[in-house]
């Protein structure tokens, strides 16, 4: 396994991880920005282990409204069918 470049030899320490949801849909993104909030609520014995983390968000059609979309590299033409 291939450790991030300054930590090398330690193999107890992973690269970072950046989570990112891509989204697609019209309708502007409503849900929880934190993975935490989507589960339903634990008992405290199991509070500890449920996830807590934050993702990075990119929304598609807001991006196209911004003209801030880059260029494809893929033309319409080229897709499969």
């Amino acid at each position: 396994m291939t450790l991030h470049p300054g930590y090398p030899g330690r193999s107890n320490i992973r690269s970072p991880v950046l989570p990112i949801v891509l989204y697609n849909g019209f309708k502007p993104w409503d849900a929880a920005r934190d993975v935490g909030a989507l589960i339903a609520p634990a008992p405290p014995f199991v509070r500890e282990y449920c996830p807590r983390q934050g993702y990075d968000l990119i929304e598609e059609i807001r991006l196209a409204e911004q003209d801030a979309l880059p260029v494809s590299i893929c033309p319409p033409t080229s897709l499969p069918r």
